[in-house]
């Protein structure tokens, strides 16, 4: 069973890179990722849009860490929760408005590789 969850989060990576730069395709870019995991509590979006941003930093982050291909970039030490990782990545939106056009997937791991880089015997 493992191992069909690997190979369906390989086969899910390889097609989020084929169509990487094409948010027209439907994937969330991170103008749209932005917008919603900034959402302020008052709105009546809030939940909705909030629950959307966590899930979808979860689910991105999971499926390059069971890859095993993003753990050898990106150090995300255990105790690290849903909610360090959602600021990590509206900090970096935040502080690189000129990258918001790309995808948020690659955006997500863009934040998490620079908040949690390897040193070369981590990454090995």
């Amino acid at each position: 069973m493992k191992k069909h969850v690997i190979i369906l989060g390989v086969l899910t990576i390889i097609s989020l890179a084929l169509i990487a730069t094409d948010t027209r395709a439907g994937w969330i870019n991170g103008n749209e990722l932005y917008k919603k995991c900034t959402v302020k509590e008052s709105s009546e979006l809030y939940f909705m849009d909030s629950s959307y941003c966590l899930g979808y930093i979860m689910a991105v982050t999971e499926v390059y860490l069971s890859s095993g291909k993003f753990y050898k970039i990106s150090c995300i030490p255990g105790e690290v929760d849903p909610g360090q990782l959602k600021d990590i990545l509206v900090k970096y939106l935040r502080d690189h408005p000129e990258k918001r056009h790309l995808s948020g997937y690659a955006l997500i791991m863009e934040s998490q590789v620079a908040a949690f880089p390897c040193n070369k015997e981590t990454s090995k």
